[in-house]
């Protein structure tokens, strides 16, 4: 027995229809608070190339603009600071000396420690 012979095919529509305007609910009113600005942004984006170009085009778009908008956010922020750390191994004094002359001088140092952050490519 086929269940789509035997129930009003209204019923599986209307049914159909309410889960898809809940999704769509949810995927774009109650993700807003929990996404920043570009996020959502692309995610909209998305949603309206699916909408106006087909889903696989449409995923196509979201993915060139994701890409896009990582790139910009990525450009904008360097990643690569000089932090001022010494050694934690224990030195004679008299050899603890000749490191911070020689290797930690401030005008010349000849060891650096740097911090990277955020997105490293």
């Amino acid at each position: 027995m086929n269940v789509l012979e035997v129930s009003p095919l209204f019923f599986l529509g209307a049914v159909l229809s309410f889960i898809g305007v809940d999704l769509l609910y949810e995927w774009l009113v109650e993700i807003r608070h929990k996404l920043i600005m570009s996020e959502y942004i692309v995610l909209v984006i998305t949603f309206i190339a699916i909408n106006i170009v087909g889903m696989d085009w449409g995923i196509c778009v979201g993915i060139l603009v994701a890409i896009v908008d990582f790139v910009v956010a990525t450009a904008q922020h360097s990643s690569l600071s000089q932090s001022f750390k010494r050694s934690k191994a224990v030195w004679s004094a008299e050899r603890r000396k000749i490191l911070e002359s020689y290797a930690y001088n401030e005008r010349s140092p000849r060891i650096l420690s740097f911090d990277l952050k955020g997105s490293i490519l």
